[in-house]
């Protein structure tokens, strides 16, 4: 089997058992522990993303070209892992820093033992290094860990939830989970190349830090999209909606992820080849896959949420079709802003792209704040347009730099 093969296999696995899990505890979670906790765990989750992204900064993706791009020094490949570690622990403390400065405060009114609890949890997104596996187009070996881990983890929730108390047991579980998820992916990184964390080059690691700061610009943006919108329903509607949005969002996304294992793959090998043939056709299966997706997601949108959500629940399908549109120019958009843009060295103009819609997002949600015409509905719509301005911009980029002057389609 070829590396592009087995690692679309894996990826698919990875991902599938991430949304699989997920949907196994959603629906499990918000039977036991009811919408309104279900909410709180969402919401929680929300604010938490800022601080994954802020964590990881940028390495999801810039990690991943940095690898593929040092893969033949090995020297060089050394400098970088070290620096990429050395930047997500430092970033890891100062945002408990961050987020013991919010309790103080009190700006956010929350339940700061979860937020706390959730922020441990994210010992595993410093130490779990999918970033170089991607890089150097070997997923397997990360792959087997994800799934030992997710396994524990929906065997815990289903043997220790047993009551709507439970909501901090879950916490707790879910934040253990994620610690040995990202030991065993150190332990491997390890194995694979004899990895030690060591003195770091001052000079090199601040090269990777300002580069990496525009990924960190860009993945930011991105959250407007998603943890904004759950935080704005909880904070100005209701945390019942938070649940309906959430699961309405998950089903609709779970779609598109055969694109996004794509684009996972692709991004190395064009980052490397810059082939044009290669990316028309990744383009062309994108498309046809989402016209074919779209009508389907459509079509069971009221089996989907039964299934996932229960008869409580039901009442949100409608959802589903209206997030339905986001099927149609979420996927083109991971393929020509990441495998298109950023590995033809575009990649300013993606997280411009970003940075753009999420300040017209902010500005328009301070209008309707202003105007008193914040809604559930009105948010729905501002997240589907959102996308929709982000497709349009990362179109005229593509045409802005010429990158397809020379391909015939």
């Amino acid at each position: 089997m070829n590396s592009l093969s087995s690692n679309f296999i894996w990826l698919s696995l990875i991902r599938f058992f991430n949304i699989l899990s997920k949907f196994i505890i959603t629906a499990f979670l918000i039977r036991v522990l009811g919408e309104l906790n279900y909410g709180i765990i969402t919401w929680s989750d929300a604010v938490l993303q800022y601080f994954i992204v802020f964590i990881n900064f940028g390495f999801n993706i810039y990690g991943i070209k940095t690898i593929a791009d040092s893969k033949g020094d090995v020297k060089l490949l050394q400098k970088n892992i070290t620096s990429i570690y050395v930047i997500k622990i430092l970033l890891f403390f100062f945002s408990f820093f961050i987020l013991g400065l919010l309790q103080v405060s009190n700006l956010l009114k929350a339940d700061y033992l979860i937020l706390f609890l959730l922020l441990t949890s994210t010992i595993g997104d410093v130490l779990f290094p999918i970033w170089y596996f991607q890089g150097i187009e070997k997923i397997k070996p990360i792959g087997k860990i994800v799934l030992i881990t997710k396994t524990f983890l929906i065997v815990c929730v289903l043997l220790l939830i047993n009551n709507i108390n439970d909501i901090y047991k879950y916490i707790f579980i879910y934040t253990m989970s994620q610690i040995i998820l990202g030991a065993l992916g150190y332990i491997q990184l390890k194995k694979e190349i004899g990895f030690n964390l060591r003195k770091t080059n001052k000079e090199h690691t601040l090269k990777i830090f300002s580069s990496g700061k525009y990924f960190l610009l860009g993945n930011f943006s991105m959250l407007v999209f998603n943890a904004l919108t759950i935080f704005l329903i909880g904070i100005f509607s209701s945390m019942e909606d938070v649940s309906g949005f959430d699961i309405s969002l998950k089903l609709v996304m779970f779609s598109i992820i055969p694109i996004e294992i794509l684009q996972a793959i692709s991004l190395p090998i064009l980052s490397k080849n810059k082939s044009l043939v290669f990316l028309k056709k990744i383009i062309l299966i994108t498309i046809s896959y989402s016209l074919i997706t779209f009508i389907l997601v459509r079509i069971f949108s009221s089996q989907l949420m039964l299934i996932l959500g229960g008869e409580d629940i039901i009442k949100y399908s409608y959802l589903i079709k209206e997030l339905s549109y986001l099927v149609l120019f979420v996927p083109m958009g991971y393929i020509i802003g990441q495998c298109t843009l950023v590995a033809f060295n575009a990649h300013k103009s993606y997280n411009f792209s970003l940075v753009l819609v999420a300040i017209v997002y902010i500005i328009t949600i301070v209008l309707l704040f202003y105007f008193k015409a914040i809604s559930f509905q009105i948010l729905i719509r501002l997240r589907i347009f959102s996308d929709l301005f982000l497709f349009a911009i990362l179109v005229l980029f593509i045409f802005k730099h010429k990158i397809f002057a020379n391909a015939k389609f």
